[in-house]
């Protein structure tokens, strides 16, 4: 029997992504309180959406 998807996850492009993480590795920053945290809280939230 096959399977049923009820939903599927939006995943962005892994390129796209994949900027994200090399930001991050390339600070060291791995905290809550990181650099990508406080770029994303000073951005309008129609930016992101």
């Amino acid at each position: 029997m096959g399977k049923i998807y009820v939903t599927k996850s939006f995943l962005p492009p892994i390129d796209e992504y994949k900027q994200y993480l090399d930001r991050i590795w390339d600070s060291g920053e791995l905290t809550n309180q990181g650099l990508l945290l406080n770029e994303f809280e000073k951005k309008p939230l129609t930016i992101w959406v």
